[in-house]
């Protein structure tokens, strides 16, 4: 995919079932500063799959997501 693309807005990709861009990018995303959050473990979280020669991702601001969880033991 070519061209160049602005973001208006802040994108949550924490959702299962969000969705990507699948292919090769190769234009150019400007974020604008805007808030990119993902979820390390969840599929569908990312913004594409793959980043081609030429491909600009350009005044991103990259939030992840973790969720903590603990196990306690009464031993």
């Amino acid at each position: 995919m070519y061209g160049y693309y602005l973001v208006n807005s802040d994108l949550d990709f924490t959702a299962s079932g969000s969705g990507y861009y699948s292919g090769t990018f190769q234009g150019t995303i400007d974020f604008q500063g805007h808030k990119v959050t993902v979820a390390p473990g969840i599929s569908s979280s990312y913004i594409m799959s793959t980043l081609g020669g030429g491909g600009v991702i350009k005044n991103l601001d990259m939030h992840y997501k973790f969720t903590l969880t603990s196990t306690l033991s009464n031993k």
